[in-house]
């Protein structure tokens, strides 16, 4: 593949000899060695005057960079938003979004317009595609940490008020240790102002855990350690296990309450069942001894003294066999 007359024309700004090869048919969707097309071009050198022409003639608005053995891998699928972000072209940014433009379209590597646009400071670019309603939660990566990372307080303020979480993706060092580490305190100081978690550890796989202030005095920063809490991980450790345990007590507590008011109701329960089954043995006592009662006085005995012992037995019997739950359950 080689670059076309219009991807000439285009790449010298020559606009009247770009519009005379389109009247003259010359093809919009073609791509060069770059895999790119005459938008991509247009869009990539910012000229709004050349983007115009192109979508007023009909190029596609998301069509995506060939995937060639040619170009780098960042740039496969890459759309015309995508390369207007990167070089921080906002009139071709907005050109493009209001023709339609996906404002959240990722190339082969994942990167939207709004990653390209933040990793290379583009600030106003950044609004504008946040405007659009590019999403600020990735789960590929943190807007937020490559804003930290490059240190531009505006766009980091731009993220956060969009929706991105102040502390950061977990697991990893959170956006205020890597500002205090790096010794950025207007950075540190916006990150506090939106509430960002200073007494957190973490850190990624095999590195060392700190806090925002262990980070500062790591880097050496007097002046940052001296406005956030001096909070270490070993204390928050300490207090975390202090937690634990006094979690443990209470859950122990509440267990043995438990217990003992399972006890109590099984008390009551036996309680309650002995009586009634005292109740039941007296006349069920009765019932047998009535017969037997009479027989014993036919042969001179005491009618009422046989009759008495059947109840006590009755009574006593009936009360135990209640009471351990033997009848009545």
């Amino acid at each position: 593949m080689t670059t076309t007359s219009l991807h000439k024309a285009i790449q010298d700004r020559d606009f009247t000899k770009a519009q005379k090869l389109i009247e003259l048919g010359a093809p919009l969707h073609v791509v060069d060695e770059t895999g790119g097309t005459p938008l991509h071009l247009a869009a990539s050198i910012g000229n709004a005057d050349l983007v115009k022409l192109l979508l007023e003639h009909g190029a596609q608005v998301d069509e995506a960079i060939r995937d060639l053995d040619t170009i780098s891998y960042d740039s496969i699928y890459a759309t015309p938003l995508q390369l207007a972000s990167e070089y921080g072209q906002k009139k071709v940014v907005q050109l493009l979004l209001t023709a339609g433009a996906n404002v959240n379209t990722k190339s082969k590597d994942n990167t939207t317009p709004l990653y390209r646009a933040v990793k290379n400071s583009h600030s106003d670019v950044v609004q504008l595609l946040i405007q659009a309603g590019a999403t600020v939660n990735s789960p590929n990566f943190s807007y937020l940490m490559r804003a930290i990372h490059i240190g531009n307080t505006n766009i980091v303020r731009q993220l956060i008020q969009a929706g991105e979480n102040v502390n950061g993706p977990s697991p990893g060092y959170s956006p205020i240790v890597v500002a205090a580490y790096a010794g950025n305190l207007p950075l540190v100081k916006l990150l506090l102002e939106f509430g960002a978690e200073q007494c957190v550890i973490a850190a990624p796989d095999g590195q060392n855990r700190m806090t925002a202030y262990e980070a500062a005095a790591i880097g050496g920063h007097k002046e940052i350690t001296e406005i956030l809490k001096k909070c270490t991980t070993r204390q928050i450790d300490d207090t975390n296990l202090c937690k634990i345990k006094k979690e443990d007590q209470i859950n122990a507590s509440i267990v043995r309450s438990n217990e003992q008011a399972k006890e109590r109701k099984a008390r009551l329960y036996s309680a309650i069942r002995g009586v009634i089954g005292a109740v039941v043995g007296y006349f069920a006592g009765g019932l047998v001894g009535l017969p037997i009662s009479f027989i014993w006085s036919a042969t001179g005995g005491n009618f009422n003294s046989v009759l008495s012992i059947f109840c006590i037995l009755g009574i006593v019997t009936g009360g135990y066999l209640g009471a351990k739950g033997k009848i009545l359950t």
